[in-house]
């Protein structure tokens, strides 16, 4: 389980979740608002990047976490998380 084995990572890097649409990113970025300084980037198409930089003050279980509730809210199944450089693959978790 991703959340269990990075929750305890400290990084520098910012912190990228991809989103699958401009208006799931404009989501994410309003969540990671409180968490540090977000900012968006384009990738290709309608596919956006969320980065969260200055996390370091923020622990990386309550990050991961806010990613799982954007995920359940946009009703999307997974996305990839960079941290520290390396790709990490999110599920949602399933809706009881």
């Amino acid at each position: 389980m991703l959340l269990g084995t990075l929750s305890a990572v400290s990084t520098i890097e910012p912190i990228r979740v991809e989103a699958p649409s401009s208006r799931a990113a404009m989501a994410l970025l309003a969540d990671f608002a409180p968490l540090g300084k977000p900012d968006l980037m384009r990738l290709d198409g309608d596919r956006w990047e969320v980065q969260l930089s200055d996390s370091t003050r923020t622990p990386m279980a309550e990050i991961l976490h806010a990613v799982e509730v954007w995920l359940t809210a946009w009703n999307t199944p997974e996305t990839t998380v960079h941290i520290a450089g390396k790709p990490h693959l999110l599920a949602a978790r399933p809706r009881e």
